[in-house]
């Protein structure tokens, strides 16, 4: 309660009390509904800051207005993104700030992020967008993929924020991700409004370039401000994505069960020129097929790891399929590397179908530095096999029963790369 007092000269009038409510800065508690008490000073009105931090989910549910002056989506170092889901509506009065905090790298080997706007390109423009991320200095990166290109040196190129070729168009559009790194931990804020229309096309017959089976490779990201399940991804001639880890500099290609964080970047491929890939709020309502099975292997040393997964499925064949493979794609750094083959197709994600008696799967390795290694495995169904045999192609020896031993230590120098392992699979 106030007073307001006027004055002029030596004359003063006092006015009645004035009762008036100002703006809180209220905080979620923990995850739940947006109209829950677990907020710090009490559910958002108009007039309060709304704010929400790592590791919460939040939904908006159907029916609820939610209401907010400023919306602040906190991101801190190393931490599980925020989420927020709204399927009811949100009434911002003044702005979003969703913030993105990027660990600087150490070394040419990590801290590569894949990255994509957390807010809709027609809320800013494009130099506004350009210095959120960064003041360019000498040290620090933005690119986006260009897969059409081709001279006698490349097949696809990185377009650099910093010089961007004449012609290209505009170098921030909302479906494309963006390849970053800076050499200090960043904390990113970006100002505009948040996605959240019921789908949003990332690709429309992107460009397939040749050789098709190394080509077609396409920069996207997820606009919204949630992890987004593969049952939200609709693809046509579209593989499932690939994320970049900004440790190892690897990509992990992701299965059925995995997700995509809010505005990550991630690459998929395309296997024809006629390709559609759109992104769902909600799931698409497909049926998606339960595999029998995933074996993992993973390949450790000082530089950083790798896996590659064989996924046991009905519907699979052992030739590449863009709806249930994943080709190899390889990484930047000294991290070792690790994937199945068979005939020329190197797979990340080889998805085959039942194995009737044995199988024997050429697994290759990628040691990109004299080092000690360590190859895992993990099988969801380890009772489908009586022997899982790790072998090796040049010294002709059955090195570790994985059914038996959990690991396989060996050293590695550059030069003993690629066609190494065999993987051998006995049901009798």
């Amino acid at each position: 309660e106030d007073i307001l007092v006027i004055g002029s000269g030596n004359d003063t009038v006092v006015s009645n009390s004035i009762k008036f409510k100002t703006g809180v800065n209220t905080q979620r508690n923990s995850s739940g509904d947006w109209n829950d008490d677990n907020w710090s000073k009490g559910i958002p009105d108009s007039i309060d800051n709304a704010i929400i931090i790592n590791g919460q989910n939040i939904t908006i549910p159907d029916g609820v207005n939610a209401k907010c002056y400023n919306l602040i989506i906190k991101d801190t170092l190393s931490q599980t993104k925020a989420s927020l889901i709204n399927n009811g509506s949100l009434d911002i009065k003044n702005k979003a700030e969703i913030q993105a905090y990027i660990n600087g790298y150490t070394s040419n080997s990590n801290g590569w992020y894949l990255f994509g706007l957390p807010i809709s390109i027609s809320s800013s423009t494009q130099d506004s967008i350009g210095n959120i991320f960064f003041n360019p200095t000498a040290n620090d990166d933005l690119y986006y993929w260009q897969e059409d290109y081709t001279d006698n040196d490349n097949n696809g190129r990185w377009i650099n924020w910093k010089d961007i070729p004449l012609g290209s168009g505009d170098f921030f559009i909302d479906s494309r991700g963006y390849l970053i790194s800076y050499a200090q931990n960043t904390q990113l804020k970006f100002f505009g409004n948040l996605n959240n229309s019921s789908s949003y096309s990332l690709l429309n017959n992107a460009s397939l370039s040749s050789p098709n089976n190394e080509r077609g490779w396409h920069l996207c990201s997820n606009p919204y401000p949630f992890y987004i399940k593969m049952d939200n991804l609709q693809r046509t001639n579209v593989s499932l994505p690939s994320l970049l880890d900004s440790e190892t500099s690897n990509y992990n290609a992701l299965i059925q069960s995995d997700s995509i964080p809010p505005f990550a970047g991630f690459m998929v491929q395309v296997s024809n020129s006629t390709n559609a890939l759109n992104i769902n709020k909600t799931s698409n309502g497909s049926k998606t097929l339960i595999p029998q099975n995933i074996i993992t292997l993973k390949v450790s040393s000082n530089q950083g790891n790798d896996k590659t997964r064989l996924i046991i499925m009905d519907s699979s064949s052992l030739g590449y399929d863009v709806k249930y493979d994943n080709r190899k794609l390889h990484g930047y750094g000294l991290s070792p590397e690790i994937y199945s083959k068979i005939g020329n197709e190197s797979f990340s994600i080889n998805s085959i179908p039942q194995i009737q008696d044995s199988l024997i799967i050429d697994i290759n390795f990628i040691s990109k530095a004299n080092d000690n290694y360590r190859i895992t495995l993990n099988i969801d169904n380890n009772q489908d096999f009586e022997r899982i045999i790790l072998y090796d192609k040049i010294t002709n020896t059955n090195l570790i029963d994985f059914k038996v031993d959990t690991s396989y230590s060996f050293h590695s120098f550059t030069e003993n790369n690629q066609d190494k392992f065999q993987l051998k699979l006995y049901k009798n």
